[in-house]
């Protein structure tokens, strides 16, 4: 026998902060735990009456969830249901956030370097986004038997800063012989 009381009391959510930006669109949503709850179902909307659902997931027992899949440059509004034996709680009040413009880009085919070639290769990724940058985050996954080989540099006009450069270079002239990038920066 498991007896349990009505919910009362309301939902605190806590991140992503209500009107938070530049979010990653993966985030994890996080709330406090309310008294008596033996689960939660979470949702992400793109519209504030949430008739546009994205993310619905119910049975949560913990205190949070990673809701994935979701677009850049978008605003989610999102809020959590409690429910115990007696049935559901309050559903929070609702927040909102906005997630980051992110800009993938992946060679097509997988460029090939040529081996013994000092020229090498060039993959260039032109960007026409206009906005002022508040903050850059690069993400690189090169798979590459010789990581010494690999330079990689961001250029805006005449400006051009080296985020790698050939690790293991000047001290070996052919630079470290370690396999794959798989850097945040």
């Amino acid at each position: 026998l498991t007896v349990a009381a009505a919910l009362s009391g309301s939902m605190n959510l806590q991140s992503p902060a209500d009107g938070a930006t530049s979010v990653g669109t993966s985030p994890t949503l996080t709330w406090a735990a309310l008294t008596g709850a033996a689960s939660y179902t979470v949702e992400v909307a793109t519209d504030a009456v949430f008739a546009n659902i994205v993310v619905s997931q119910a049975g949560v027992t913990g205190t949070s969830h990673v809701a994935t899949g979701l677009n850049p440059s978008t605003t989610y509004y999102w809020r959590v249901k409690p429910t115990n034996g007696c049935g559901d709680g309050t559903v929070s009040a609702t927040f909102s956030f906005t997630t980051a413009n992110i800009i993938c880009h992946a060679p097509s085919p997988a460029l090939a370097i040529p081996d013994g070639n000092a020229t090498g290769v060039n993959d260039t990724i032109t960007l026409t986004d206009t906005s002022v940058l508040t903050g850059l985050t690069v993400s690189i996954k090169a798979a590459h038997t010789w990581v010494g080989d690999l330079k990689f540099t961001l250029s805006k006009d005449a400006a051009t800063s080296a985020l790698i450069d050939r690790p293991g270079v000047p001290a070996s002239t052919f630079g470290c012989s370690g396999n794959d990038y798989d850097v945040i920066l």
